[in-house]
């Protein structure tokens, strides 16, 4: 038949096209896409993307502010459970130390709220002791320290003496954020509108 053919001829068992059926010649091309496939296919990923894009950034954005929220409120009731503390000791004024509270080493304001750990009489709030009324209020576990939440937020330092705030930034949103003030113990959170 054509296979012996063939392979006397030195086709390599491969019978050339004009020997091959139509049938056959058509099974034989190479599979694949034209170029006109592959701009409709290109065409219909990018609508598609085109048109998740606004479901995917509200999402994301209530993400952001459900995160912010949840930390705002680690962070006022820690304060309050610092104050609750402060009070349970019988003391009042500026506590240096805060005995069980986290690891021991929260130190209160002539207020009686988180003002840091390494703070001292007469110390100007800076950001290193916002930091550390964070990592105190909401990571009180001194091996938690650092890991997670710490990294959501910067913390800066707003105003001067008396009315300093401690600003934290969400990082992955500039426009949501954390105030804490130490002297007056209130906590503000700003997660976007609603």
């Amino acid at each position: 038949g054509v296979g012996s053919i063939s392979a006397v001829m030195g086709y390599g068992g491969r019978s050339p096209r004009w020997l091959m059926s139509r049938r056959q010649c058509e099974a034989s091309k190479q599979g694949g896409f034209t170029l006109f496939e592959l701009i409709v296919v290109i065409a219909v990923v990018v609508l598609v993307i085109y048109a998740g894009l606004p479901h995917f950034e509200k999402t994301l954005h209530e993400a952001n502010a459900t995160a912010v929220s949840l930390n705002g409120r680690a962070l006022i009731d820690g304060v309050r459970a610092a104050k609750t503390m402060q009070m349970l000791d019988g003391r009042s004024g500026a506590i240096y130390n805060l005995p069980r509270f986290g690891d021991d080493t929260l130190d209160l304001s002539a207020a009686g709220f988180p003002a840091g750990t390494s703070r001292k009489p007469g110390d100007s709030l800076t950001a290193g002791h916002c930091d550390e009324i964070w990592q105190a209020i909401t990571e009180p576990n001194p091996e938690q320290r650092g890991q997670a939440a710490q990294k959501q937020f910067a913390a800066t330092v707003s105003n001067a003496g008396k009315n300093a705030i401690c600003h934290y930034a969400y990082l992955r949103d500039g426009q949501m954020a954390i105030t804490y003030n130490p002297a007056t113990g209130e906590v503000k959170i700003y997660s976007g509108p609603g």
